[in-house]
């Protein structure tokens, strides 16, 4: 009877260390997620090619989990936001947009193949970074976006005009 009582004794703490293991496995992913979150958010490109500073600020893979486990309006809202982010830095640095294919690679894949996929673009067309602006402004942008990242964008666009018609001259 003891060896019974003690084997159930037995079951139940190792069941109680389960379910204190898998809630605070829980609380760490949640809390791994707010963090991976608030990095991308706080996101500021320093090089043209998006996946070199995604691959430089998260770890290989967090966004495939991420992109994975989310749901659409706070990836449209974070894809909106990078993307946006990534084309003004263009447009500052270069004064055009560049090819989102060619910087699909790594963390930067699963937010460009996810945007592609929100907006039914065509992956046989050239999908350059100022794709995202051209939906906006047709109001065919897929999510939320951020004003403020907007009328940079349009400012920029004012500069780089008012440049190319002095060069004409």
């Amino acid at each position: 009877m003891r060896v019974v009582l003690l084997m159930a004794l037995i079951a139940i703490l190792l069941a109680r260390c389960g379910n204190e293991t898998s809630e605070d496995q829980v609380q760490d992913k949640g809390s791994q997620e707010e963090i991976l979150k608030g990095n991308i958010l706080e996101y500021v490109p320093n090089s043209i090619d998006l996946s070199q500073d995604l691959d430089s600020l998260l770890s290989e893979g967090d966004l495939e989990d991420f992109y994975g486990s989310k749901d659409s309006l706070t990836l449209d809202s974070i894809t909106n936001m990078v993307l946006l982010k990534l084309y003004l830095f263009h447009l500052k640095r270069a004064n055009q947009g560049y090819d989102l294919g060619y910087m699909s690679k790594g963390n930067a894949k699963p937010l460009i193949d996810y945007f592609i996929y929100r907006n039914n673009l065509s992956t046989r067309e050239l999908v350059t970074s100022g794709v995202i602006y051209n939906l906006l402004k047709e109001n065919k942008l897929s999510g939320p976006y951020d004003e403020n990242i907007v009328d940079s964008i349009d400012l920029e666009g004012i500069r780089i005009k008012e440049w190319l018609d002095s060069l004409s001259k």
